[in-house]
């Protein structure tokens, strides 16, 4: 199957129709992965590491985000966002992309769309994602975190 709009980036993000509000989009990209995987092209840098720019996500209905996975969110303005889920609770998402060194900000839980399942990288090669990588990334972000408090002098 083709590929969606593509997504993230500075120039290359996907901006719904102005009239729509975040959730709206949400919802209604929410109501296509229900039905079966969607795939997005993305472009930009915040997950580099991970998601090289020019991937195609493959993104899969799931009941919540949990941390250490990848999702797909709407943030505040209507663009469409693959980050890392860093805290959930009942109301808020916060992600990250591996390549940023600070969270985004909270978005309301109905902006989440989908978790990424998998990828195909712009050479073809293809990568899934799992429980693995979920616990890597959870580890990482705590050893992250670690650091920090150390160069702060803190414990």
């Amino acid at each position: 199957s083709n590929p969606g709009p593509g997504i993230g980036g500075q120039y290359g993000r996907y901006m719904p129709d102005a009239e729509q509000d975040p959730a709206a989009t949400a919802r209604l990209l929410r109501r296509r992965v229900e039905t079966g995987s969607i795939e997005l092209r993305v472009s930009g840098s915040s997950m580099s590491g991970v998601i090289e720019s020019g991937s195609t996500v493959v993104v899969e209905a799931a009941p919540v985000p949990r941390p250490g996975e990848i999702w797909v969110f709407t943030d505040d303005e209507g663009v469409i966002v693959v980050h890392r889920v860093r805290h959930v609770d009942e109301f808020h998402v916060i992600g990250r992309g591996t390549g940023n060194h600070v969270d985004d900000g909270p978005v309301p839980i109905e902006n989440a769309v989908g978790r990424v399942r998998a990828l195909t990288r712009p050479d073809g090669s293809p990568k899934r994602f799992g429980i693995i990588d979920r616990r890597a990334a959870q580890v990482s972000f705590k050893i992250r975190q670690m650091a920090v408090r150390v160069r702060r002098g803190r414990r």
